[in-house]
């Protein structure tokens, strides 16, 4: 008896096999992208099909995320060509029970600000941060807590100060000006025009 010889691969399944990696390479960066930008990693319409909820605050908890005019203090929707605005969350604990969130490290929140294009219907993003809160500030990697009494808000605000031209620069475009917290990042979308 003549032991089987194993066939070697054929030209069918290794073009198979080249076009499966090809759509995990393409699905995993435009993953990627999304998340970077503040956008499900799945498309909403996607998502749907999933019902899965995205990462939020713990039950219980509410927030408020505005973009403001630190002068006015009042709520904008078009970024100005530019200047400061003024970057608010609140989270409140909304329940009847005191409540204690814990953070690994002394960071709890921060404001990231990114400009993004978007190709083949918004299926791929590609996010470039002009901005983030954090930048230049040491974080200590020991655990810190927040308590919350019943309905207390704590407030977290940040100032981004920026120009036409420079290193503080923030080209016209489409933005989206994240917030993260607890896990949770809130986006929100707001132009600058030219």
């Amino acid at each position: 008896m003549q032991a089987k010889r194993k066939k070697p691969f054929s030209s069918v399944q290794f073009a198979l096999s080249a076009v499966l990696i090809a759509i995990l390479f393409i699905a995993t960066l435009s993953a990627i992208t999304r998340e970077a930008v503040g956008e499900p990693v799945v498309p909403p319409q996607i998502d749907q099909f999933f019902h899965r909820q995205p990462p939020s605050l713990p039950q219980g908890f509410t927030y408020d995320f505005q973009v403001l005019d630190p002068v006015k203090q009042a709520p904008i929707a078009i970024l100005p060509l530019e200047g400061s605005v003024e970057l608010r969350l609140a989270v409140t604990n909304a329940s009847p029970l005191p409540a204690t969130l814990e953070f690994p490290t002394s960071l709890q929140c921060e404001f990231i600000s990114r400009r993004v294009d978007s190709f083949l219907g918004g299926l791929f993003v590609v996010p470039i941060e002009v901005w983030r809160s954090s930048y230049f500030y040491n974080v200590s990697h020991t655990p810190t807590q927040l308590n919350f009494k019943p309905g207390e808000t704590k407030v977290f605000a940040a100032v981004w100060t920026f120009q036409q031209t420079g290193d503080q620069s923030a080209p016209p475009g489409d933005y989206r000006i994240l917030a993260r917290f607890y896990g949770a990042t809130f986006p929100i979308r707001i132009d600058k025009p030219i």
